[in-house]
C-alpha cells in the first residue's frame, strides 16, 4: 500500500504539522497482506484458520479522519478497550485542530474498522490507540494501518517510532512484536494528570 501520488490534483494541501503536501482525508488502498500459517496449529487446523480467519481485504481503504468522523472514532475506541481520560470528542478536535492528518481510519465498505493515531511532535513519531473491530481483526488491517502511520510519519522527518501498548495485552505485544517493535529496556513512562 502506498500513499496516493502527491502530485496529483488536489493534493496542493500541506501538513502543518510536518510541512508533507496530501489532502487531508485522501483515501488510500491496502492490498491484502501475505500471511504466515501460525506454527502451533496442526496443518489441517492452519488450513481451516486460514479460510475463515485470513480473508483478503480487498476494499480497504485508509485515510486522515475529519471532524465527520469524531463519533465513530471513539464508538470504536469503545468497543474495543476501556475509554481514557484523553478520548473524548474535545480532545480529538484538538488533535485535529493541531495536526489533520494524525488520525487515520480503516474503511471496509464505507465503514470505519479501525483506527490509528499517528503524531509527530517534531522530534519523534509516536502511535496511539490502535484499535480494530472485533469482527473485522486478522485480516491485516491493524498492519495497515500501522504502515500507513509509519510512511507518513518518516514523510514527516521521524526516523525513530514510538508505540504506547498496554503490555499486559499478549495480542497488542505479539502484534507489536511482529510488527518489528521491541520493548525499550530501562525505560518506564511516568503519568501525572493535570486538572
Amino acid at each position: 500500500m502506498s500513499l496516493e501520488d502527491s502530485s496529483a490534483p488536489g493534493s496542493d494541501d500541506v501538513c502543518q504539522t510536518c510541512q508533507t503536501r496530501g489532502a487531508p482525508g485522501a483515501a488510500v488502498r491496502a492490498p491484502a497482506a501475505g500471511r504466515r500459517a501460525i506454527a502451533t496449529k496442526s496443518p489441517a487446523l492452519r488450513r481451516a484458520s486460514r479460510d475463515v480467519i485470513y480473508r483478503p481485504v480487498s476494499e480497504l481503504h485508509i485515510r486522515n479522519a475529519t471532524a465527520q468522523d469524531l463519533e465513530l472514532v471513539l464508538e470504536l475506541w469503545g468497543e474495543t478497550g476501556s475509554p481514557g481520560p484523553t478520548d473524548t470528542r474535545e480532545s480529538l478536535t484538538a488533535l485535529l485542530a493541531s495536526d489533520p492528518q494524525s488520525v487515520l481510519v480503516a474503511e471496509i465498505s464505507g465503514r470505519a474498522s479501525g483506527t490509528l493515531i499517528a503524531v509527530w511532535d517534531g522530534w519523534r513519531g509516536s502511535f496511539y490507540r490502535l484499535a480494530v473491530r472485533s469482527g473485522h481483526r486478522r485480516q491485516g488491517i491493524a498492519k495497515a494501518l500501522l504502515r500507513a502511520g509509519e510512511r507518513r510519519l518518516r514523510d514527516c522527518g521521524a526516523i525513530r517510532v514510538t508505540a504506547l501498548i498496554d503490555d499486559r495485552d499478549p495480542v497488542a505485544v505479539a502484534f507489536w512484536r511482529s510488527a518489528g517493535y521491541a520493548p525499550q529496556p530501562h525505560t518506564a513512562r511516568f503519568v501525572r494528570h493535570l486538572d
